[in-house]
């Protein structure tokens, strides 16, 4: 009888340890699993700070190299971003306190303040510095939400690369606005076509990764290349003439393309947590 209360007992502990276990290894997954969806959140906010940026780079652009009747869609612009930011610290209190936010604050702050007269190229790569350090505060994100970690299809999630290239082609968005607008200010010019050159080449060289042509599609990616067909012949050889907005609707047009990707890229993300 003993013998057997004794078994009972064994037997109940048992039990309760395996129950006990079974919950400690549930709650861990469901704390993982929450942690990496206000991750995937979280670089979602920063792909749309991140548009807006380029936008306002875009603009600025188009604005400092002549054409002032932008002041408006400019301030516009800048109410986003500041929602962007918002929206950012919403999701992510603690955020604030990291050291690498502080200095994406200030830096938009300061680049906020751009006045009409200001140098062109300048400001396009204080623009291109914070947008860089945005890409930067999400690669931080990605790993400390454990982004980047094996999910369940085993299939890597592109989302940098696709926002890498998007950049480059905001850069080409913004190099051939200030190229098309710009008619007095040769040394700009030279600067904005040398750099359209050298941002063809590296998006050239990304398109060598025969992966991420897959995640593009084949239509998107004849897109891409119709767009930079079209950089080389109005920018770089300046063959004819082509009105800024026409330019710049059309390179929207493209980099919007990269950004349906990544949106793709998330919703992949989320249905794996």
């Amino acid at each position: 009888m003993f013998d057997e209360f004794v078994s009972f007992v064994v037997l109940a502990v048992s039990v309760l340890c395996g129950i006990g276990v079974l919950a400690a290894v549930h709650s861990v997954r469901a704390k993982r699993r929450a942690c990496r969806a206000l991750g995937a959140q979280l670089l979602q906010a920063f792909r749309m700070l991140i548009k807006h940026l380029q936008v306002h780079r875009g603009i600025t652009a188009a604005h400092l190299g002549g054409e002032t009747n932008l002041g408006e869609r400019l301030k516009n612009e800048a109410h986003s971003i500041t929602n962007d930011i918002a929206s950012i610290v919403r999701l992510d209190p603690l955020l604030t306190e990291h050291e690498d936010w502080h200095g994406i604050t200030k830096h938009w702050a300061k680049l906020s303040l751009t006045r009409y007269g200001s140098d062109p190229y300048d400001t396009y790569q204080q623009h291109c510095k914070l947008i860089a350090a945005c890409l930067a505060m999400m690669r931080h994100i990605a790993f400390h939400y454990r982004i980047n970690e094996s999910h369940g299809s085993n299939e890597r999630i592109y989302w940098y690369e696709l926002l890498f290239l998007g950049e480059k082609l905001g850069q080409l968005r913004a190099l051939g606005t200030m190229r098309l607008t710009l008619t007095q200010r040769l040394k700009v010019k030279q600067k904005s076509t040398e750099r359209v050159t050298k941002t063809l080449k590296e998006i050239d060289a990304m398109f060598q990764n025969k992966r991420l042509q897959e995640k593009i599609g084949p239509a998107y990616c004849d897109e891409i290349n119709n767009f930079i067909a079209m950089v080389e012949h109005y920018i770089i050889a300046g063959d004819a003439w082509m009105s800024t907005k026409s330019y710049f609707d059309r390179a929207t047009e493209t980099i919007d393309l990269i950004y349906k990707c990544f949106d793709e890229e998330m919703q992949l993300l989320l249905r794996s947590v």
